[in-house]
């Protein structure tokens, strides 16, 4: 993510929402470059027919295994505050 200022901030980027131990510093330009890719994007169509049939429990399955970005600082080991490693 880019500042007013120009800085850059660092996020951690994690594969799959509940897998902790595969991560990455990140920022958030090159998130959303993976979120628009089109191996992701066709995650996300797939998601969006299953809300459209009313397959709730595969949507809400299958949203897990889409890459997550948390901004803010470099984590390790966890999401929490407490894997907070370094604010940026």
């Amino acid at each position: 993510m880019t500042e007013q200022n120009g800085q850059v901030v660092e996020c951690t980027l994690y594969a799959t929402a509940f897998n902790v131990s595969d991560l990455a510093l990140s920022t958030l330009d090159r998130y959303i470059g993976i979120v628009q890719s089109d191996s992701v994007k066709e995650k996300v169509l797939l998601l969006r027919a299953y809300l459209a049939a009313g397959e709730s429990d595969k949507f809400e399955a299958g949203k897990k295994q889409l890459p997550l970005c948390v901004a803010g600082g470099a984590m390790k080991g966890g999401r929490k505050l407490e894997h907070l490693m370094r604010y940026s």
